[in-house]
């Protein structure tokens, strides 16, 4: 007997189904008709079946629909909240109708959710693969218990949440009791839940019943399981043979019989809920069969002639009570058929727009494709329906939107699937069919279709293109809509309009500005023809910058420019991404949003500028601009923005150079780094030094600079270094010499012997400018000079052993490499690095040059040896040393000495304890239990440190690497990845990432992360793992997870070599990196075991993903040579066993019948093969044998035996070793498994609920071939087996041969974008830290949007980027560059290939540039002028324009010593001065200039152009001069020493800084000797007077000069200093 699965008849999500209630007299009567129908077909079912199990019905009461009485003693109520909010009343009384006023009022409490798990636990244990989840679990009890029987209403606003659950009483034994119950509706509107508890009151469950079992059966040699009517008979091979029947079954009854209940019994007696539909009889859907717990292989039912149709029976659950059934008595066939009402039918408008002004508007704020607009047909039917196949449809339209050129631009969306699309065993509620030319979609029943029914469908369009390409508030088409219902006797429609909807673009503008303009006093060619009046003008280019909001529509840009000082006009116009100017001022068919940069040209009369210039040195223009942004569809206003600019000239003012040299050296701790206090350590052997475990510090490693700008030194002689001397080409001639001499190691100040240290290493990093007048600036303008060096410019490099110094090598400044290398004392040469042999003590690197600019980076790396000289030196075990290097940086021309500078610098090693700590961990997982499947984020971070009183000290890292051994059957989830260092998110550049799939055919993926990116602190890793259920079921429930991680450094604290480690996967991950053994690595592991419910499929499947997906699925996208997956999976069912298993696989053909020539499908496109993952057969016991097949779209039914023969005599198949060895994998076209043994030689037993997986591993091709728009693989797996069920006291054995329905692979033509950021001043030196976006929609749809940074070496890359084409834009840089404002157009065509219009390309990296940005932090001191001491508080502006156009207002203020900073200043000239003064302090009026230049320096100059003084660490200094006094005394004429006190005098004159001064004062006492104070002057000239004599004494009539100077000290003429008490 042959079961079939019914689900609820329509998508409870989508569909919503109501019907009427039914009296009791009503169901009686249908209980009692399918109680007859059931003894007189099933004739061995006994007589105790119980029919109130029928949830049709469901009815176990008369009264259960009835209305209770109102009496106070036969009812007990209770009101409150009961379920999502709801207020409910809930009336109990004895089913018998006695008193139940003695039970005492009513409780009602929600049982916990730890109680209500287990009661779903109980009621899952009663049945076979099944879920149960709780949706309402209470207690409801009286005061006074009783175990009678009652019957118990339950009245609530909407109880439609109940419809499909099941219902359980639990007894006072613990075991959960299954309850039938009615929903009804009341005359109020509410509805009522109605059911009978015999076992008394207590706890009651509501819950939600999922079958998780599958029905895969197909017989040997059949591909078709069904009759032509639909049914599956004896004869054709459906009743007998059953593969993988899962039965959920919780209900004996007498003699084990089985009963099969119909889910409804029309009055011919016909099955009601048949599916007609070939092919289907073992779909699978909702199960549950209230029967004997055992079901026979090959059991036939016992048929009456008059019902032979119905061995195919549909059993229905609890969960359909609501289903509509014909009641009418008539038995007879032929009899009047109710016919079908269609009494409401509409189609509404849901979701995905608004309504503005009765029109349906979408106002979007992204343009991005894929916007759905939401539909939804609702009806109202009754009468009853045909049992067919399409019985019920609705036909609306396939597509509603077009784009500006007509074209449909949208694509249906609904709940349900293609017909087309199903397999063998579905059976779903709904499909639809779709129909082109027609542009017609039809959504019809699959299954058989209830009476009485109500509900809605929803469906959607969603956008396909970007909403640039719709026409602004054009209306769509509307939404027609028909219904069809039919029966035998008629077909009734309905028709319904739903509005369209209009889609409401947008673009307009935010700002503009225009930025200073860059001035050319001649035509530039790149410009265009040159004008025949070029020679009379001169030009200025303006950048205009524009900002557009983000648009949704495309739009016309418009620049006006406006110009009229100096005879100006307007030449033309270059936009973003043009190469020259017009003059047509606007663009069209824009599409992008944000910042925009665009370029004018004006040119002004040279003549009138000149005759300026010449006058009064300076002049300006004045330049307005507006911006317009225009929607192309001119629905819409446009927007527009201006802004304008005052353009100053000044005319230039020459700066002489007198030459500038320079030197410092420091440490360097990791790669570059500088050491900038003790804190900074390079190295932590210290303690391993000290005691011997090591011979040698290694690594210690500096950085010695010298530069020169040697200016005036290389004037030719004659030369007076004035402005003619720049403009006559004067500069530049005579070399001056320089040389780096680095000699001398110390520690903590003592010198060390030549045995007691080598130098290793050095390398060489070299800057050198050229420079030329530009008389128009009187400046010289420098460019890098990268080629066209003489011979003589090279670079010596000699060594110092004990054979003294000596020449070892030569560094070629044009070919950027080292000749004429000497072998004696240089080990190798690498680049810019010279390593060297044993015994070189110091170095010596010398040049001469006459270059505007040279400067000479050397690195030179020490290693110190444990000799007895350093033992003695480290006798006392110190914790730390610091290890010295000393330099010097000689420059002279000739015999003149210029610069002699002594330099030393600091390494430090330390002694620690270090520690390394490797952590793996598990922060979050989630059960995604509609997808089947969970997720388990991991967390690994590893820091090396070392703790002291101080605290932790963490130990830089140079680089790492993570090799992460997945768990089993895990897939791996690219965008989860986030790899941090010292908690800062790194983008990819930064770091890298691969995948090994079945690494060292462990069935494992290693997942393999590089860092490039140093760290100060720590490294840490996170990413999702998905893990679908089946996996579990494949490899259990414990997950082990395994990470290595290998060390940039050299060793690491605790480091193990690469042995594995002590982790449990010690074998499979040691030697992970055969080019070290040396102690860096770290071990770590984390497990999880799986702690909640999972279900699993029985049956047989395949699925595909591709090398970023997380998940395995039916449908798949593959891009060009990508690689891909098969997994497939076979599964028993709780009765069944299986062997003689052999799976057979014709890649990437799709068969289904054994006469087939051809495929089903055939296939666009077909991968490579690329091996096969058999670790579960392993895991499970079997020793698979693999066969390969080299015959092109190979049927598998027609070629399953594996010894078979061509016509010629060769093997169709061939074992796999012995296959590669004559063909190679290339060849391979179909593959077989067999599993069939055991490694002992046994038979392999695949047991009950047991699974057997395996991956076929494929790479996609590098070309397509199809043409087609959307190329698809189509493939499907075969498995030959027999299966093993136990009948009775009999062991069946059942041969079988049958497939899986198809996967689809979808092919992508894509391309990969690889990138190399460098100087444009020199393409050797890359760019580290640049990023830049990628933007756009491919030809296929995706949309794109991602970042990447260069990483060390300048590289960054975008992988797999679909044909298309692009917009690339530099978005970040670093403060050392400028940021590149061009967006690149990318365009990957339909072969894979990149081409970048404006970037160079070399062998396939494309060349991205950025301009040098120069820049200085500008410092300075104020000082006391008189007492030399620092000044606090006074306030300084610095203002104006970089060369790059960006504007400065900066304030800064002198802190405690005097300090003012201005960090990171571009190249430019700017003013700065001081705005105000400390107290006390005469604030500063001079204007000082600012001057940034090419070498990252700044200089500060006076107002004459001077250069400022600064002190021996060259830091400047400005004065600040402090007020000052005139003190006297007042004394008699009288006699020596006779001092008055209360003489008034008068201070007046106008001082040195026009200062207006007029003071008096008043002398003091007589004791303190008549002192007369003036304070707070100025330095000048004043006049003093005596106003008003002291009394008994004359006014002293006299005038006096007062002359104050700016050092404070001041004189009074005529009047000398004397000593007053031990004052002067």
């Amino acid at each position: 007997m042959k079961l079939k699965k019914v689900a609820s008849l329509l998508m409870a999500s989508v569909m919503l189904l109501s019907q009427p209630a039914y009296a009791a007299s009503e169901v009686n009567e249908v209980n009692e008709a399918i109680e007859a129908d059931i003894a007189g077909g099933e004739e061995s079912a006994g007589e105790d079946v119980n029919t109130n199990n029928m949830e049709e019905v469901n009815a176990s009461d008369e009264s259960a629909n009835q209305e209770i009485p109102d009496s106070t003693s036969s009812v007990l109520s209770w009101n409150g909240t009961f379920y999502q909010n709801q207020d409910a009343e809930i009336n109990v009384s004895y089913e018998s109708g006695d008193d139940i006023g003695a039970l005492g009022a009513i409780q009602l409490d929600d049982l916990s959710k730890e109680v209500e798990t287990e009661i779903c636990k109980k009621i899952e244990s009663q049945m076979i693969n099944v879920s149960v989840r709780g949706i309402k679990c209470f207690s409801l009890n009286t005061e006074n218990k009783n175990q009678a029987s009652y019957k118990i209403n339950i009245v609530m606003q909407d109880a439609s949440d109940f419809r499909n659950a099941e219902l359980y009483h639990i007894a006072e034994n613990g075991e959960p009791e299954k309850l039938t119950y009615t929903i009804e509706n009341t005359d109020d509107g509410r509805q009522r839940i109605a059911f009978v508890s015999s076992g008394g009151l207590d706890e009651f469950a509501f819950v939600s019943v999922s079958d998780l079992s599958g029905i895969t059966v197909e017989e040997p040699g059949t591909s078709d399981m069904s009759g032509t009517d639909g049914s599956t008979s004896e004869a054709d091979g459906g009743s007998d043979d059953m593969a993988d029947l899962t039965v959920n079954d919780n209900k004996d009854t007498a003699g084990d019989e089985d009963i099969t209940v119909n889910d409804s019994i029309n009055s011919d007696g016909s099955d009601s809920n048949m599916v007609d539909n070939p092919g289907d009889a073992d779909s699978s859907g909702d199960l549950t069969v209230n029967d004997s717990d055992k079901m026979a292989i090959g059991e036939t039912e016992i048929q009456d002639s008059e019902n032979s149709d119905r061995q195919n029976e549909d059993v229905i659950d609890s969960a359909s009570a609501e289903k509509s059934t014909d009641t009418t008595d008539n038995n007879t066939p032929g009899d009047s058929v109710e016919p079908v009402s269609i009494d409401n039918f509409k189609v509404l408008f849901v979701s995905g727009a608004d309504n503005i002004d009765g029109q349906t508007v979408w106002n979007p704020s992204d343009p991005a494709a894929g916007h759905s607009f939401i539909y939804r047909a609702e009806y109202t039917m009754s009468g009853k329906f045909s049992t067919d196949v399409g019985a019920f449809k609705i036909e609306v339209p396939l597509h509603i939107l077009k784009d500006k050129d007509g074209n449909w631009a949208d694509t249906f969306q609904c709940p349900y699937r293609l017909s087309s699309e199903l397999s063998e065993n579905d059976v779903p509620d709904f499909v639809y069919d779709i129909d082109e030319e027609n542009n017609k979609v039809t959504i019809y029943n699959y299954k058989s279709y209830p009476t009485g029914t109500s509900g809605y469908i929803e469906f959607a369009y969603e956008t396909t293109k970007e909403t640039t390409e719709y026409t602004d508030m054009s209306v769509s088409d509307n939404v027609p809509a028909k219904v069809y219902a039919t029966n035998e006797n008629s077909t009734v429609t309905a028709d319904a309009t739903a509005d369209g909807v209009c889609i409401d673009t947008h673009a307009t503008i935010a700002y503009t500005q225009k930025k200073k303009p860059t001035l050319y006093r001649s035509w530039n060619k790149a410009w265009g023809e040159t004008p025949a009046d070029a020679g009379n003008y001169y030009y200025l280019v303006w950048t205009i910058k524009t900002y557009v909001n983000k648009n949704t529509s495309c739009y016309s840009f418009t620049l006006n420019d406006t110009c009229t000082d100096m005879k100006s006009s307007v030449v033309g116009y270059r936009f973003s991404g043009q190469s020259s100017f017009s003059d047509i001022n606007s663009i069209d068919n824009v599409k992008t949003y944000g910042d925009r940069y665009d370029y004018v040209l004006t040119r002004y009369s040279k003549a009138d500028a000149d005759a300026i210039s010449k006058d009064a040195g300076r002049f300006y223009i004045h330049n307005d601009i507006e911006a317009i942004v225009s929607p192309s569809d001119h629905v819409d206003a446009d927007t527009n923005a201006t802004s304008s600019y005052d353009w100053f000239y000044e005319s230039p003012v020459y700066m002489y150079g007198k030459g500038d040299f320079w030197a410092e050296k420091y440490g360097i701790y990791g790669e570059y780094n500088k050491v900038e206090s003790s804190e900074d350590i390079s190295n932590y052997v210290l303690g391993e030094f000290e005691e011997g475990d090591i011979d040698t510090l290694p690594n210690l490693k500096y950085r010695v600079i010298g530069d020169g700008r040697p200016s005036a030194y290389t004037i030719e002689d004659g030369g007076t270094g004035e402005v003619e001397d720049a403009i006559n080409d004067m500069f530049w001639k005579k070399k001056v010499d320089y040389n780096i001499t680095d000699d001398g190691i110390a520690i903590e100040g003592t010198a060390l012997n030549d045995n007691d240290y080598d130098v290793s290493k050095a390398e060489l990093k070299t800057l050198i400018k050229e420079a030329v007048f530009d008389e128009t600036t009187y400046e010289f303008k420098t460019s890098k000079k990268t080629l066209g060096f003489n011979e003589d410019d090279n670079i010596s490099v000699s060594v110092r052993t004990a054979e003294g110094w000596n020449q070892a090598a030569v560094y070629d400044l044009n070919s950027k490499a080292y000749k004429d290398i000497n072998e004696k004392y240089v080990k190798s040469a690498s680049g810019r690095t010279l390593t060297f042999n044993a015994g070189v003590k110091a170095l010596k690197y010398l040049c001469s040059h006459a270059y505007y600019y040279t400067e000479l980076n050397v690195y030179p790396e020490i290693s110190l040896f444990r000799t007895e000289h350093v033992q003695e030196i480290l006798k006392n075990k110190p914790t730390k040393i610091a290890v010295q290097n000393n330099a010097k940086f000689l420059v002279s021309q000739g015999d003149k000495v210029i610069l002699d500078r002594d330099t030393q610098a600091s390494d430090y090693v330390q002694k620690v304890e270090r520690e390394s700590e490797i952590k793996k961990d598990i922060v979050k997982t989630e059960n995604l239990k509609k997808e089947s499947r969970f997720e388990v984020t991991w967390n690994i971070s590893f820091q090396e440190k070392y703790v002291d009183d101080d605290g932790i000290h963490y130990i830089y890292q140079d680089s790492g690497k993570f090799y992460d051994l997945l768990p089993l059957g895990s897939n791996f989830d690219p965008s989860s990845l986030t790899v941090s260092e010292s908690s800062v998110v790194l983008t990819r550049g930064e770091y890298d990432y691969s995948l090994t799939e079945n690494y060292r055919n462990s069935g494992r993926t290693l997942l393999t992360i590089s860092i490039a990116m140093p760290t100060k602190n720590q490294y840490s890793v996170k990413y999702n793992t998905s893990h679908d259920y089946d996996s579990v079921n494949d490899y259990g429930r414990n997950l082990l997870n395994s990470v290595v991680y290998e060390s940039g450094n050299s060793r690491i604290g605790n480091g193990r070599p690469d042995d594995g480690g002590d982790i449990s996967d010690k074998n499979i991950l040691s030697d992970i990196n055969p080019d070290t053994d040396e102690k860096k690595f770290a071990y770590a592991e984390a497990r999880y075991e799986v702690n909640f419910p999972v279900a699993a499929s029985t049956g047989l499947k395949k699925q595909v993903k591709n090398s970023t997906s997380s998940t395995y699925s039916y449908n798949e996208v593959m891009h060009k040579n990508e690689d891909y997956s098969y997994k497939i999976r076979l599964t028993n069912d709780s009765t069944t066993k299986a062997t003689d298993i052999i799976f057979f696989d014709s890649l990437e053909n799709f068969y289904q019948d054994e006469d087939q020539t051809e495929p089903t499908k055939v296939s666009d496109w077909k991968g490579k093969f690329q091996g096969l993952n058999l670790a579960q057969f392993v895991y499970k016991g079997a020793a698979p044998v693999i066969y390969y097949s080299k015959i092109e779209s190979l049927n598998p039914q027609k070629h399953n035996d594996l010894k078979e023969k061509t016509k010629d005599g060769e093997p169709v198949w061939i074992e796999a070793s012995k296959f590669e060895r004559q063909f190679g994998l290339d060849k391979v076209r179909a593959i077989a498994i067999d599993a069939t043994k055991c490694e002992d030689g046994s038979d392999f037993i695949l047991d009950e609920n047991e699974s057997i997986s395996f991956i076929i591993y494929m790479q996609a091709p590098d070309e397509d071939t199809s043409d087609k728009q959307d190329p698809v693989a189509y493939n499907n797996i075969f498995v030959n087996r027999t299966a093993i069920k136990e009948v009775g006291d009999e062991i069946v054995r059942i041969p079988q041969f049958y497939h899986q329905d198809y996967t689809q692979a979808h092919y992508r033509i894509s391309g990969d974008l690889d990138f190399m950021k460098v100087d444009v001043t020199d393409a050797s030196n890359v760019i580290q830290g640049i990023t830049y976006k990628l933007t756009g929609t491919s030809d296929y749809g995706t949309a794109y949007d991602e970042e990447r940074t260069s990483n060390k070496y300048g590289k960054l890359s975008f992988r797999e980027i679909e044909k298309g084409t692009y917009q690339l834009k530099e978005t970040l840089c670093s403060e050392d560059w400028q940021l590149n404002k061009e967006t690149y157009t990318v365009k990957i065509n339909s072969k894979g290939e990149t081409v970048i219009d404006g970037l160079k390309n070399e062998d396939g990296v494309y060349i991205l540039e950025d301009e040098p940005r120069s820049h200085a932090d500008v410092i300075f001191q104020k000082i006391d002028n008189v007492t030399g001491s620092q000044v606090e508080g006074a306030v300084f502006k610095l203002s104006g324009v970089s060369d790059y156009g960006n504007e400065y207002t900066l304030y800064g203020t002198s802190n405690k010593i005097g300090r003012i900073t201005f960090k990171n200043i571009e190249l430019g000239k700017y003013d700065l001065v001081e705005v105000q003064a400390p107290d006390g302090y005469i604030k500063n009026g001079q204007k000082y200039s600012v001057k940034i230049d090419e070498n990252n320096r700044a200089y500060i100059y006076d107002s004459d152009g001077n250069e400022i003084n600064a002190n021996s660490n060259r830091l400047y200094q400005i004065e600040n001069e402090p007020y000052h006094s005139v003190r006297f005394l007042k004394s008699s004429t009288y006699g020596e020493n006779i001092y008055l006190e209360g003489a008034e005098f008068n201070l007046s004159g106008i001082s040195d800084y026009g200062t207006s001064v007029n003071m008096n004062a008043v002398s003091g006492r007589a004791e303190d000797g008549g002192l007369v104070v003036f304070d707070g002057l100025e330095p000048g000239t004043y006049t003093l007077k005596e106003i008003k004599a002291p009394a008994g004494h004359y006014i002293d009539e006299k005038l006096y000069d007062v002359v104050v100077n700016k050092y404070g000290t001041f004189t009074i003429d005529g009047l000398e200093k004397v000593q007053f008490g031990n004052k002067e």
